[in-house]
């Protein structure tokens, strides 16, 4: 269910522990977005508490965590920041907490666009998902998919406080031009022997 959602894309009653992740699929974003759905209430967005959901294992090691300000411990930081990083997303390069800049720019990092995903989410108070194809500069690049779903503000805190927001990526890593090259050449001439043996 969800505004992301596909035609197959069921309602999920919790979690499952047990499904086995292989390899990058949009069915991790939808089912998040179901989880959050669920976890939502009649008018606003779901309570911070609730966030606990995604540390399941199904979600917690391809999830991220961001605050938007206001920052109870740092009132000064204007940006977002990142509280968490699952360990999955240390292979996109993703292991900095701490305030980022957000930025749809063509030049962003990814860290950045995942950023400025998590202030439209939470100024739309709805989930927003994004595709991202990353050129690796040393190594291949990346196409990520990511869903950004926020959550209301912390209760309880003596301080002002900004909305919470989850993100949950997939990715799949992209093969270097040369292998990609080399897998087209090797493609077109087993097509090309086919068409010689029929």
């Amino acid at each position: 269910m969800g505004r992301h959602a596909e035609g197959d894309a069921g309602r999920v009653e919790g979690p499952a522990a047990a499904l086995p992740l292989l390899g990058v699929e949009r069915r991790l974003v939808r089912r998040a977005e179901a989880v959050w759905e669920q976890l939502r209430p009649p008018a606003g967005l779901p309570p911070a508490g609730a966030m606990h959901a995604f540390q399941s294992p199904m979600f917690s090691g391809n999830a991220m965590l961001f605050a938007l300000p206001p920052h109870p411990a740092e009132p000064d930081c204007t940006l977002p920041r990142i509280l968490r990083i699952g360990p999955n997303l240390a292979e996109l390069g993703l292991v900095a907490t701490g305030p980022v800049c957000a930025s749809d720019g063509t030049r962003a990092t990814v860290t950045q666009r995942l950023a400025a995903l998590v202030e439209r989410a939470c100024a739309q108070m709805a989930p927003v998902v994004v595709e991202i194809d990353a050129p690796g500069q040393e190594r291949p690049g990346v196409l990520l998919r990511a869903i950004a779903l926020p959550f209301a503000s912390p209760a309880g805190v003596t301080a002002p406080s900004g909305p919470l927001a989850v993100v949950v990526a997939s990715w799949r890593n992209l093969l270097p031009a040369a292998e990609t090259a080399t897998l087209e050449r090797e493609l077109a001439e087993a097509l090309a022997w086919l068409r010689g043996t029929h």
